[in-house]
């Protein structure tokens, strides 16, 4: 099946996209270590409490992600809850890295599905996001979407699915007026899904200031008030992922 992940998967493609902090990590990591050996003093002890938190860190980062994208089941997409599998048109709108369109055509085989990409590598210049478009090629029906103006109307979404990926639009008008644009192309009965990290404390003790990357609760609630948009259903997959549904007020 084209959509089946590996056991490892989710871990390893972050170690893989984000290999240059890591290799930062651990370099500082031997670095204060060889400190504590070179300085013969009484306070160099310190030296080695900062590599153990280093170390500490990125071992906690890993393991929280393992627990996410590898053993939760976030990618068996169960969360979605669709009462209905049946004349489903879904956009599937990404960020530069597409991980489950493939999913969803093997869970909704007689859907429509059409994936979107937002990324402009102009302004989206992040290289994890270039080394996982490198590794793992966008479908070849991905239609190209503007982020500063995205045309979904008159298409009828029942359902418009942004998986990790509207946190990329880092300015707020921005991405209000994205929200609105795209609530254009629901279906009467149609549901913006937003899947997400937060910026709260959970996230900081699992990605440290990684988590600055994210965006707060009170901020999403915000966005979606700003683009009409009526929170419908939200709740937590683990500690660390909010879903929402929203619907056009």
């Amino acid at each position: 099946m084209a959509g089946v992940r590996t056991k490892y998967q989710g871990v390893s493609n972050i170690i893989r996209f984000n290999w240059h902090f890591f290799a930062f990590g651990l370099l500082a990591c031997i670095g204060f270590v060889a400190l504590y050996f070179s300085i013969n003093d009484s306070w160099n002890f310190y030296f080695l409490l900062v590599a153990l938190a280093i170390f500490m860190s990125i071992s906690i980062s890993l393991l929280t992600s393992w627990y996410i994208y590898d053993k939760a089941g976030l990618y068996d997409l169960k969360w979605l809850k669709l009462k209905s599998k049946s004349n489903l048109r879904i956009a599937n709108i990404n960020a530069g890295f597409d991980e489950t369109t493939l999913l969803l055509e093997e869970l909704f085989p007689n859907a429509e599905i059409i994936p979107y990409d937002f990324y402009d590598e102009n302004r989206h210049t992040e290289v994890s996001i270039k080394r996982a478009r490198a590794a793992y090629p966008s479908p070849r029906n991905t239609e190209n979407l503007d982020s500063k103006n995205p045309d979904l109307q008159k298409k009828s979404f029942n359902i418009i699915l942004l998986f990790m990926s509207l946190h990329e639009i880092r300015d707020k008008e921005e991405r209000v007026q994205f929200l609105k644009s795209i609530s254009a192309g629901l279906s009467p009965n149609g549901e913006i899904i937003v899947v997400e990290h937060l910026r709260d404390w959970k996230n900081l003790l699992a990605y440290n200031i990684g988590f600055l990357h994210f965006h707060s609760l009170a901020n999403w609630l915000s966005n979606f008030q700003d683009a009409n948009l009526e929170v419908v259903h939200t709740e937590n997959f683990t500690s660390f992922i909010r879903l929402f549904k929203l619907k056009r007020k």
